[in-house]
């Protein structure tokens, strides 16, 4: 027992030292055994008191608390929520210890352990280590169900036990974590973007194709209108090998891609709506084995004019789209290949700015070329000496 207390003992002086946010413990001994006496903390060992000053012969009750703290327990000292605990009369208080139910289950790893519910049957045993799970909540039924269980053990007359009461969670600090955990993901709600839902279409031998949304607006209207599609279906392109037709249906008019692949190359070669074709105003194809994304908006022009200047639009939001031809010997698809982006690595602003700086750099390489080309004169006119004549020649 006293190696059992000098272990704790040394445990929250440690874990007070670093500043751990632990639990409180409560320790005592059977009424039938032998009272004792923490130990001095100078007269603590601090080598193997895990595996080796725990005396086998004792057998130890751990009562498992959900939550419980410092603070709590000094509130129940006016409410009385331990009658029981408060009148044992040699007890000894740890208010600060670190994982108190993990020390303990370590000095189990080498002795016989058990894990059970209040209320159930112990039966003592030296050097065994009982976990009894207390019902969570409220402290006075924890007390009423810890006196029962020490009554019942101290009633088969076995007196080498230890008895001991703690929590997994201290609750001031949880709290406190959870208050800090919701003001920071309130924090980052507030600073995210919503990201748009992701409509995604497949089969396993096919295609592929994905998007946000996919909006037609008519020549005069304000706004465009949402497409709902429901489905996708391929087939292909005048039977042959080398053309696929992806369509999205739903209730109304059917959006169709009309997919070529050639020379290791695939391509949107047609866009209809409603059977009427749309230039493809943002080009739609890759290499083969890879897939077609494009986060920004596309917007695509009816060809047929509907009024002098004025076309029908479709507008189609974060689309993503892979093709495949033959499938023949070839894995289905799991996922979409690497994706070749529509928007380049090189935008008009990053041309301009180069082109800008090329300019600069040639500007200032002639005007220091021309610097080093001034010459200065090497001799001086003397009013008292030979008059200077400079040949045509120099």
């Amino acid at each position: 027992m006293k190696a059992l207390v000098g272990t704790l003992v040394l445990v929250f002086c440690v874990n007070a030292a670093f500043g751990f946010e632990g639990v409180p413990l409560l320790l005592w001994g059977s009424t039938q055994g032998k009272t004792f006496n923490p130990p001095a903390l100078n007269a603590l060992a601090s080598s193997n008191l895990l595996s080796e000053n725990i005396v086998e012969s004792q057998y130890t009750v751990v009562f498992v608390g959900d939550k419980l703290s410092p603070e709590a327990l000094n509130e129940c000292g006016a409410k009385k929520c331990f009658p029981y605990l408060e009148n044992v009369p040699q007890k000894t208080y740890f208010a600060n210890v670190e994982n108190p139910i993990g020390l303990l289950a370590t000095i189990g790893d080498e002795r016989k352990t058990e894990w059970v519910n209040a209320g159930s049957k112990l039966t003592p045993e030296a050097g065994k280590i009982s976990f009894v799970t207390l019902t969570p909540g409220d402290f006075s039924t924890q007390d009423a169900e810890i006196a029962e269980m020490v009554k019942d053990i101290e009633a088969t007359g076995y007196k080498n036990s230890a008895f001991i009461y703690t929590a997994a969670h201290n609750n001031v600090a949880e709290d406190g974590m959870i208050a800090r955990r919701i003001k920071r993901e309130v924090t980052n709600k507030q600073e995210e973007v919503p990201e748009e839902p992701i409509i995604y279409y497949r089969d396993n031998e096919t295609f592929i194709i994905s998007y946000s949304s996919i909006a037609y607006k008519a020549v005069g209207a304000d706004d465009p209108i949402e497409l709902n599609f429901t489905s996708a279906a391929t087939s292909r392109l005048n039977d042959t090998e080398d053309g696929l037709a992806l369509d999205l249906l739903g209730d109304g008019p059917k959006l169709s891609f009309h997919i070529r692949g050639e020379n290791g190359r695939w391509w949107v070669e047609k866009l209809l709506y409603a059977e009427k074709e749309y230039y493809l105003n943002t080009f739609i194809g890759t290499h083969i084995g890879f897939s077609f994304a494009c986060t920004p908006t596309s917007r695509f022009l009816s060809m047929e004019e509907v009024q002098p200047g004025s076309f029908n639009e479709l507008q189609i939001t974060r689309l993503q789209l892979e093709p495949r031809f033959s499938t023949d010997a070839t894995e289905p698809f799991l996922g979409y290949s690497e994706p070749w982006d529509c928007v380049g690595f090189i935008s008009p602003g990053i041309i301009g700015g180069l082109f800008v700086t090329i300019l600069l750099l040639i500007i200032l390489a002639a005007g220091l070329s021309w610097i080093m080309e001034i010459r200065t004169m090497d001799r001086f006119d003397d009013v008292k000496g030979k008059t200077i004549t400079v040949n045509v020649s120099e």
